[in-house]
């Protein structure tokens, strides 16, 4: 998608959804391969279903690093976990990361369900000049080493709901949360990755 187009409004009939006992049984139900299909023509998803599964934003993204984050609960809902691999940067500490999410859901350990509510670009005050501020980035100088050819934190407010094995053993289990996201666009002509992540209250 271009710089600066404008993304045309999606008519989407919302359901009622209950996320303590969800079937979405009467939805459209959207591949994977689908949602990037979609992408590339324009016409960016934000809803997504597999089986009793699925993720929903209640906000349009308006840029390509939004679009990463709402893809990576996208993938965390779609079981390909392979995908990850191109939506963050490549990094010891998310090189395992399908790995991992493959044996927890062979486990019965995964999510059900993901619901976008706002999304926020911080600006740069927000997450450099106060360290007791919530918003607060800590590790500026791991992002200086990096050095990327862009970078933005966005705060992002989603409500998950959990596998019963899962919410067991989570550190963060169901619920809402306000989490940021700080991804980078490694070189001028590189995708957004998402960089690091945190937060959490």
């Amino acid at each position: 998608m271009k710089k600066g187009k404008i993304l045309s409004v999606i008519s989407i009939v919302l359901i009622t959804i209950s996320l303590v006992g969800c079937t979405g049984k009467n939805e459209k139900k959207y591949n994977y391969t689908e949602i990037e299909a979609n992408l590339n023509n324009g016409d960016y998803k934000i809803e997504y279903n597999n089986d009793d599964r699925f993720f929903k934003s209640e906000v349009n993204p308006t840029t390509e690093s939004e679009k990463v984050i709402l893809d990576l609960f996208k993938v965390t809902i779609s079981d390909e976990y392979d995908k990850f691999k191109d939506l963050y940067v490549q990094s010891d500490l998310y090189k395992d990361y399908p790995n991992v999410y493959k044996e927890s859901f062979e486990k019965g350990m995964y999510t059900e369900a993901i619901v976008v509510h706002n999304m926020k670009i911080l600006n740069k005050d927000e997450y450099t000049k106060d360290s007791k501020s919530k918003t607060y980035y800590a590790y500026m100088d791991k992002l200086k080493e990096l050095n990327p050819a862009e970078y933005q934190i966005v705060e992002v407010k989603y409500t998950t709901k959990l596998t019963e094995k899962y919410d067991e053993k989570a550190k963060w289990g169901s619920g809402t949360w306000v989490r940021y996201y700080v991804v980078v666009k490694e070189t001028k002509d590189a995708p957004w990755r998402v960089f690091d992540i945190y937060g959490h209250e």
